[in-house]
């Protein structure tokens, strides 16, 4: 629920900067299907992946008990804290890489 909110308030930081592309105007060439910016930084990817959270960790955890089930609860425990912090890790990469301007990624 805590990267839920996180992603949230990313939302929130896209309202203050009046637009989701930072270092030009909201528009321009884009990820095919996304749209997220080539040229420059969209907070619009860390957003989704912190939205997403509410999906993809219980999913994770449902497919660690489903393709792990020898695991005792410790290490399904472990399995699904490490699999959190890097889900964090590149929610909180994904923020900063796109506050300095820098797209994704850059497509000719």
């Amino acid at each position: 629920m805590v990267l839920f909110l996180v992603g949230s308030a990313v939302g929130g930081a896209m309202i203050h900067h009046l637009g989701h592309t930072v270092g030009a105007a909201d528009g321009g060439p884009g990820l095919p299907v996304l749209g997220w910016s080539t040229r420059h930084g969209d907070l619009r990817a860390a957003h989704f992946l912190g939205l997403h959270a509410l999906q993809a960790l219980p999913l994770f955890g449902w497919l660690l008990a489903r393709y792990f089930p020898t695991l005792q609860n410790r290490g399904q425990l472990l399995g699904i804290m490490s699999f959190t912090l890097l889900y964090t890790g590149a929610i909180g990469w994904l923020y900063v890489h796109a506050l300095q301007g820098l797209p994704l990624w850059k497509l000719s």
